[in-house]
């Protein structure tokens, strides 16, 4: 038996509750489950992600990790399905395991596309923000209570700046 190949009775005795054949997984497949294990149990709030550039960063690789390894998954399935098993004996063991990888991948693109939603309005907030403050330029004239054309310069120039024209003078 090749070293990739691991029964799944003698690896994880846990994974064996959630498979209803002892069917051999390879350690691909393995690597997978437990990636997934491990990214879904991981939880960042949604103040964290808004709050921090590394939890939206970390937050976004966890979903696209997720994503993939759960379409891996479904993909390896597949191909040990279409490898030209011919009795319905051999398929019922594999299509029983089907079931729950496709059920996982669409928890896990439900929960992926949550996060990267939580992370784009996060970011979209983060840049409303900070145009919002690159616009909050003010000047003020803080004068002797006259208005002579030094001020006057000083205004123009503002509006300059805000407005990208002179100021509308007649």
């Amino acid at each position: 038996m090749p070293a990739s190949r691991i029964l799944v009775l003698a690896v994880f005795p846990a994974l064996l509750l959630s498979q209803i054949n002892s069917v051999f997984l390879d350690e691909a497949d393995l690597r997978d489950d437990a990636l997934l294990q491990a990214t879904l149990a991981v939880t960042i709030s949604p103040e964290d992600i808004r709050s921090s550039e590394f939890a939206q960063d970390l937050a976004e690789k966890h979903a696209d990790e997720m994503t993939a390894a759960s379409q891996r998954r479904v993909q390896r399935m597949e191909s040990r399905i279409k490898l030209g098993l011919d009795t319905y004996k051999e398929l019922t063991p594999l299509l029983d395991q089907m079931h729950p990888r496709i059920e996982t991948a669409r928890l896990v693109i439900s929960r992926a596309t949550l996060v990267k939603h939580i992370v784009r309005a996060a970011r979209s907030d983060q840049a409303a923000k900070a145009a919002l403050n690159r616009g909050r330029t003010m000047e003020k004239f803080g004068g002797n209570g006259r208005f002579n054309s030094t001020g006057l310069a000083m205004v123009e120039r503002a509006f300059a700046r805000k407005f990208g024209r002179t100021l509308p003078i007649s």
